[in-house]
């Protein structure tokens, strides 16, 4: 895979600020002579930003503690395959 593809690969990870530091530098040197990713990022960026706007949905309690204990069992599952 070229750089270039590894780069377009990262934008939206790179809008949405969860790339590692040597990564965001490597997408912010790429972006800097590359036309079609930077407008690719910027595109990315405005989604980012508006998606950040909305409001976090709730999460009902007993989602939350039927998968807490899902999450248990696989573990203890693969504790007695072990």
């Amino acid at each position: 895979m070229s750089e270039h593809e590894t780069i377009r690969g990262w934008l939206s990870l790179a809008a949405s600020g969860v790339l590692e530091a040597d990564e965001q530098r490597r997408v912010e040197q790429h972006v800097a002579t590359c036309d079609a990713c930077r407008s690719e990022l910027e595109g990315w960026q405005a989604c980012a930003h508006e998606l950040a706007r909305l409001p976090a949905p709730a999460v009902p309690s007993h989602l939350v503690e039927r998968t807490r204990a899902r999450v248990l069992e696989q573990f203890a599952a693969a504790a007695e395959r072990r």
